[in-house]
């Protein structure tokens, strides 16, 4: 799957993604150097977030700037999806 978006690093508040070498997937840790999970490129051609474990809680703010990375990284997929009648 190609990735549309050409990005090697987001970031988003205190989030940070970074493009996996050689693979569909981006490396998310906190400012902290804390990783709490991968953005990774499913079939169906848009990113998903797959938390790091289930150790921990994300507060609506954390989740609206994983949720703000994870749009980014989709949006051009996203916009081929709705606008080509092939797909």
């Amino acid at each position: 799957m190609e990735n549309f978006g050409k990005i090697s690093v987001l970031k988003s508040g205190y989030f940070k993604a970074t493009k996996k070498e050689g693979i569909e997937e981006y490396e998310v840790k906190h400012e902290n150097g804390v990783f709490v999970g991968d953005f990774v490129l499913d079939v169906d051609g848009y990113y998903k977030y797959w938390p790091a474990d289930r150790s921990g809680y994300y507060i609506e703010g954390d989740l609206f700037l994983l949720f703000t990375m994870l749009k980014r990284l989709n949006s051009k997929w996203d916009n081929i999806v709705k606008n080509d009648p092939n797909i």
